[in-house]
């Protein structure tokens, strides 16, 4: 369910002056695109909050190329089959493809719960690494729903609970 990056015959004249559509239009918008810090979004929030949605918000918009969570680790054809043994290898998973997409110069969009600083940490420190900046939004659950996924509602409890934030 990842959002792929797409290029195609989208790129305008009007702001930049590329060729709709043509090889030295695309060229001229990634030339003047990398002159540009890329920038990771770090989406967090307990479950249920909405962040896959304002993630896939932000991709529909245009403002990141790529929406990666953890989640997406457990999709296989179409079907979500979570396993709590295979948690770690799937933000590993994660990670790896958020720091590919940095290094390419690609603005990112993380959506992961990062209840605690060490895990808003891991996100924030490979920004810098990448040379990319980084920006750390938290999604509230004024609307009440619940998780998608099924996460116990004693689960989310505990999350709320040691929920990090920085003012």
């Amino acid at each position: 369910m990842n959002k792929q990056i797409q290029i195609g015959a989208d790129i305008h004249a009007g702001d930049g002056g590329y060729s709709e559509g043509t090889k030295e239009g695309y060229d001229a918008f990634v030339k003047q695109r990398n002159q540009c810090k890329p920038t990771l979004y770090l989406i967090r929030g307990v479950p249920g909050a909405g962040k896959s949605t304002f993630a896939d918000s932000m991709w529909e918009c245009g403002l990141v190329d790529i929406v990666i969570e953890a989640d997406h680790y457990f999709y296989r054809n179409g079907d979500y089959n979570f396993k709590a043994e295979e948690l770690g290898e799937a933000h590993q998973n994660c990670q790896m493809n958020t720091r590919f997409w940095l290094l390419e110069g690609r603005n990112v969009a993380v959506s992961n719960t990062s209840v605690s600083e060490w895990e808003v940490g891991i996100y924030e420190t490979m920004a810098i690494e990448s040379n990319a900046k980084f920006v750390s939004i938290i999604v509230e659950n004024r609307h009440g729903n619940s998780s998608i996924h099924g996460v116990p509602s004693e689960k989310v409890e505990q999350m709320k609970k040691k929920f990090s934030v920085k003012l």
